[in-house]
């Protein structure tokens, strides 16, 4: 079996920095919003070049989270590539209907179906 990640290898290589920072969390019991949170949030802002960056819990979150930033709510509509659960993300919070494609590659003609998520 080949492993698509090698989490173990890239552990040891990095315990030296992991180590300290599990521990300061552990010891602060600051595990949501606290100071990582903010701090990561700062240099995620500073290397992406902008104002502002947020940490989400998940990628659900984060498309929830870019719709309603988008202005996207009750009666909207996104398409999405049905990639995964996420795609349903406007369905839970913003009320809109999520619309999934697939592409189809029959014959020399690509189409697209639309359908119903959530």
């Amino acid at each position: 079996m080949i492993p698509m990640v090698d989490l173990k290898t890239q552990y040891l290589n990095l315990k030296e920095e992991i180590d300290p920072a599990l521990e300061e969390a552990l010891h602060g019991c600051a595990f949501v919003l606290g100071p990582n949170v903010q701090a990561f949030e700062r240099e995620a802002a500073a290397y992406l070049g902008v104002g502002h960056a947020v940490g989400c819990a998940s990628g659900t979150d984060a498309l929830l989270l870019a719709l309603l930033a988008a202005g996207v709510g009750p009666g909207g509509a996104v398409i999405a590539h049905r990639a995964g659960r996420g795609t349903g993300a406007p369905n839970r919070g913003g009320n809109a209907r999520a619309r999934g494609y697939q592409k189809s590659t029959r014959g020399r003609c690509a189409g697209t179906r639309i359908q119903e998520l959530g």
